[in-house]
């Protein structure tokens, strides 16, 4: 299998974010190695990519995903067909107010990355973590770190965002 690496530079929190820095590396290791299941949200029980990225930054939030919402989130699945992906995109970016994308090259713990194949459209959604040059997602086993490569089947990098209210994490 052949890799290349993403062009982005990481980049730690600004110091003034450290208390929420040290949020998101809770979470996100309250949540690795939770099995991979389509239309779930249940920490060490089962997740998807979708409601992974959801639920992390509503939990940094203080609002975690209810059952409601999680019924009302798009299927995985939905992210492998282009008017699927848009619809997923459209919902997660109302979902998870104030976020915006960002252009810089430099990336941040917390930045959300969209990918997907290079002959395609978006497919994958995936967490930029507080450790150096570490993404986190939920793959197709379990939720699990990797890094700045991706496999070929992912070569492009669609879109980056960032949460506007990064202070407000917990």
């Amino acid at each position: 299998m052949q890799f290349y690496k993403i062009d982005f530079k990481w980049c730690p929190m600004p110091p003034e974010l450290s208390k929420q820095n040290a949020a998101l590396e809770r979470v996100l290791l309250e949540w690795e190695n939770t099995p991979y299941f389509s239309g779930s949200a249940v920490k060490q029980a089962g997740v998807d990519c979708v409601r992974f990225v959801c639920a992390v930054f509503k939990e940094l939030e203080g609002d975690p995903l209810d059952n409601d919402t999680i019924k009302l989130l798009p299927p995985d699945a939905a992210m492998h067909n282009r008017s699927g992906a848009i619809l997923v995109m459209k919902y997660i970016l109302n979902l998870l107010q104030p976020i915006k994308e960002i252009s810089s090259q430099e990336v941040e713990p917390g930045d959300i990355l969209v990918v997907g194949p290079a002959n395609g459209g978006p497919g994958h959604a995936m967490i930029v973590t507080p450790w150096k040059n570490v993404l986190m997602h939920a793959g197709t086993a379990k939720v699990c770190r990797t890094g700045f490569h991706l496999a070929t089947h992912y070569q492009k990098v669609f879109k980056v965002f960032r949460k506007g209210n990064r202070q407000c994490w917990a």
